[in-house]
């Protein structure tokens, strides 16, 4: 993989691949997908606790983009 684009947040890191699969890492993710740019198409995977090293998103192979805020990250 390389590194197409990394976000931090307060407590939470992502990165973006050149081959579009999405990483984090950091305490307590939430982390948003967005489907076909609708906000009506949000589903959330709301994982509580610690993930020390860089793990890939589960279900996440055609990321567009990814940004963050202090405690969520968005998947588009």
């Amino acid at each position: 993989y390389s590194i197409k684009k990394i976000v931090v947040g307060l407590r939470h890191s992502c990165l973006l691949t050149s081959n579009q699969t999405v990483f984090c890492w950091g305490i307590k993710l939430v982390i948003y997908f967005l489907g076909s740019n609708s906000l009506a198409q949000i589903s959330a995977l709301d994982i509580r606790f610690t993930i020390p090293t860089p793990t890939i998103v589960p279900g996440v192979f055609d990321a567009e983009d990814i940004a963050v805020g202090s405690y969520h990250t968005v998947i588009k």
